[in-house]
């Protein structure tokens, strides 16, 4: 399982990492704190994460935005 991980403060994003790793161990989490960022990467290595925790106001792209990218490539993520 691929999860993704968006949060533009880096504590909030270092803890709520942790603690998806002791429910899911077995995931593969990315963090990021930039959407465009996670965008990137969706794209570069072709990609859309199974579960995403999203900060919904972010600077520069919201966190909204990058639900609709990721519904538009993969329906149930």
């Amino acid at each position: 399982m691929l999860v993704f991980v968006l949060d533009d403060e880096s504590l909030l994003l270092r803890k709520l990492k942790r603690v998806i790793e002791e429910l899911l161990p077995e995931a593969e989490i990315r963090g990021f704190t930039k959407v465009s960022k996670a965008l990137e990467v969706m794209e570069e290595e072709a990609i859309t994460p199974d579960l995403t925790f999203l900060d919904i106001e972010m600077p520069g792209i919201s966190g909204m935005k990058f639900a609709e990218a990721a519904a538009a490539r993969k329906s149930d993520c």
